[in-house]
């Protein structure tokens, strides 16, 4: 058994990436983290200016790429690298 443990108010959801090696959260704290599951630690943290506004509520990772897209409350959308952490 397993914490992850960084986001300042609670996650609405996540993903795994294509490999199994990274676990992609979003919170409601308009933040991203991407977790490296191996060393259980957190590897980048998307958040701030270029990105949302509100709350994350949906995440939705490609197939073949490293990217996951997220939607937040306030109708944005967001694709981040999560090989990289780049928006």
């Amino acid at each position: 058994l397993m914490g992850l443990y960084g986001h300042t108010d609670s996650s609405q959801c996540g993903t795994f990436s294509l490999d199994g090696k990274f676990l992609i959260s979003a919170s409601n704290d308009h933040s991203i983290k991407i977790w490296e599951l191996k060393a259980q630690t957190c590897k980048y943290t998307v958040k701030g200016y270029k990105f949302h506004k509100s709350e994350i509520i949906c995440l939705c990772k490609g197939s073949k790429k490293n990217i996951v897209a997220s939607g937040s409350s306030s109708n944005e959308i967001a694709i981040v690298n999560y090989d990289t952490g780049y928006v």
